[in-house]
């Protein structure tokens, strides 16, 4: 089972809200960021989160669908802070980056091993263009939430009685995971 999300918030420089066809105010979405030639970067803030979670053996994964992961994760983060930093370079304009990594970045996870893979890269990435652009008034910044349980990846990561026996909520200063509603309270800050 693969999960996606592949996601891009933008926000506009005059912090208008953006209206979808509900006639909800949402920020803008750019749902595929995988070719670098139709990024559109008229923005000051990006915050960059993709999810792309095969969740099987590894041994049991193609090479494609690691290349997969990789794309979307990893090549998509890299596509659109590309294209936005050296739009705000040639503009003068200052920026930010919001990266949003896991926290198994740092230390790998089974049955995770693309996702560990990119999401490391785009620690990697977030690091260094502190130390690049920071000269052009560029912040880049990145975080690591933490769990965020759906039934699907919950059930294939611990499954059965493991989700009792090692609970993520005990090792979590705050003793519980995320929930939806904290996305909605990070994306507007």
């Amino acid at each position: 089972m693969i999960d996606t999300i592949n996601m891009i918030l933008i926000r506009k420089y005059d912090s208008t809200p953006l209206m979808n066809s509900a006639g909800e105010y949402v920020d803008h979405w750019l749902k595929d960021r995988r070719n670098y030639e139709k990024l559109q970067t008229e923005c000051d803030k990006i915050w960059n989160h993709s999810i792309e979670n095969p969740t099987y053996n590894t041994e049991r994964l193609s090479h494609r669908a690691f290349d997969i992961v990789v794309d979307i994760v990893l090549k998509g983060t890299y596509y659109t802070t590309l294209a936005a930093g050296k739009n705000w370079i040639a503009k003068k304009q200052p920026g930010t980056f919001l990266n949003i990594v896991t926290t198994y970045a740092w230390t790998g996870s089974g049955y995770v091993v693309p996702s560990a893979c990119s999401k490391a890269g785009v620690l990697a990435l977030t690091r260094s263009l502190v130390v690049e652009w920071a000269k052009y008034s560029i912040r880049s910044n990145a975080i690591a939430p933490g769990p965020f349980p759906t039934e699907g990846a919950w059930s294939r990561l611990l499954p059965g009685d493991l989700v009792k026996k090692f609970d993520p909520a005990q090792r979590i200063p705050l003793k519980r995971v995320g929930e939806h509603q904290d996305w909605r309270t990070w994306r507007h800050t």
